[in-house]
């Protein structure tokens, strides 16, 4: 999360001075996928013994 902040700032500063925008532009979109396939491996994982369940009906 920190890191998406940084790269965020850091292509705020690039599009200001005109340079390297491309280069932080990648990062960040990179950063970005990290960041959603590891909220989707985790979504995916198996639960840990002894959490709560949802009662079928």
């Amino acid at each position: 999360m920190i890191l998406a902040i940084v790269t965020v700032v850091l292509t705020g500063q690039a599009a200001k001075s005109g340079q390297l925008f491309g280069l932080y532009q990648r990062l960040n979109y990179g950063v970005g996928v990290l960041w959603i396939a590891s909220l989707a491996w985790i979504s995916l994982r198996t639960p840990a013994v002894g959490t709560l369940r949802t009662a079928a009906i």
